[in-house]
């Protein structure tokens, strides 16, 4: 009789167990999903702030200037900005996000910028 117990206690504490280890899979996958969807919206969010400068400068006159400023990390993840051909181009380890710019010369930095009108085209850092 008391082993059958112990038997079934131990039957239980494995069930149990096996429970929770599947749950903290569950967990653990889907706050990866989480966390890689917030970096890609931040992936998504620097891309648009610099395709607006490129659209403001773009449509003033020349001689416009204005600085400003691309954060140094994408949430809580290192990130990598460039311009390639006519896109804007941020990466990050789990992901990377273009978007289709008009013709710029120069290269992005994170951190502060430049952005001119010079003589009708776009300049970054130049």
């Amino acid at each position: 009789m008391k082993s059958q117990a112990s038997f079934e206690f131990l039957s239980m504490l494995v069930v149990v167990i096996i429970i929770a280890a599947a749950f903290a899979l569950f967990a653990s996958d889907r706050m990866k999903e989480i966390n890689s969807g917030q970096t890609n919206s931040e992936l998504r969010g620097i891309a648009s702030t610099v395709k607006n400068e490129i659209d403001i400068a773009s449509s003033m006159e020349q001689g416009y200037e204005r600085a400003f400023e691309l954060p140094l990390a994408a949430g809580s993840k290192n990130y990598s900005i460039s311009l390639e051909g006519s896109f804007i181009v941020v990466s990050a380890d789990d992901g990377s996000f273009a978007l289709p710019v008009q013709p710029v010369l120069g290269t992005l930095n994170q951190g502060m910028n430049r952005i001119t009108n010079l003589n009708g085209s776009v300049v970054i850092n130049g």
